[in-house]
């Protein structure tokens, strides 16, 4: 899953808590096939991704998500 945020701010944050919680998940440049302003994302473990987004919830993170197998 790829999820995408505001700002680097909001990526770095929520990377930071991700491996806190010891997910699997990278920080990544956003696919062309999508637009950011900062220009990163996470790339999640699919495994994870609802731990993932509850996490982000309950830190008041805001993130779109993606499938990453995208066609």
């Amino acid at each position: 899953m790829i999820a995408l945020f505001r700002n680097a701010r909001e990526v770095i944050r929520a990377d930071a808590a991700a491996q806190r919680a010891k997910l699997d998940c990278r920080v990544r440049p956003v696919p062309e096939e999508y637009s950011t302003e900062c220009g990163m994302c996470l790339y999640v473990n699919d495994t994870q991704a609802e731990i993932f987004k509850d996490l982000m919830r309950g830190i008041g993170i805001e993130a779109t998500y993606h499938d990453e197998k995208r066609t």
